[in-house]
């Protein structure tokens, strides 16, 4: 019989599942979409989603200059890339435009496209422009004093 299943929690945690932990927080920090870029593998929609809400606010700009500069692997890439630099700096713009700061509209964007059951476009790949549209359509609601 496991540990816990007899209701002692386990003091020790496993490798596996200490590298989960990490990954697990290094997503919420909006890392995860230039870890892959760098070494090459396509970034799925909803980790570029994830860079996008869960950078941190003060980091936002300097870190998406830094992915759009990266070395492209393929065209895709560059793409991506390119659909990120700009929606970063629509975040910025409807930030300074609404008076709701840049955490606010990642806040808004982790609740319409990140949790809301059925928003499920982002998680199989939506190509750039849906994915442009759909973030878009968040800070337009935004903008609009939809989140103030």
């Amino acid at each position: 019989m496991s540990s816990m299943r007899r209701g002692r929690p386990r003091w020790r945690s496993t490798v596996e599942e200490r590298i989960l932990i990490e990954e697990v927080e290094h997503f919420l920090s909006g890392g995860l979409a230039a870890d892959l870029l760098a070494i090459g593998v396509p970034v799925p929609a909803w980790a570029w989603l994830g860079f996008l809400a869960h950078t941190p606010e003060d980091e936002l700009e300097v870190r998406a200059e830094a992915v759009f500069t990266m070395g492209p692997a393929d065209a895709a890439s560059l793409l991506w890339q390119g659909a990120v630099a700009l929606l970063v700096q629509e975040i910025v713009d409807t930030s300074k435009q609404s008076g709701c700061t840049v955490g606010d509209l990642q806040r808004a964007l982790m609740v319409e496209l990140e949790a809301r059951p059925g928003r499920g476009a982002l998680t199989v790949d939506p190509g750039t422009g849906r994915f442009i549209q759909e973030v878009c359509s968040v800070l337009v609601h935004c903008r609009d004093g939809g989140d103030r």
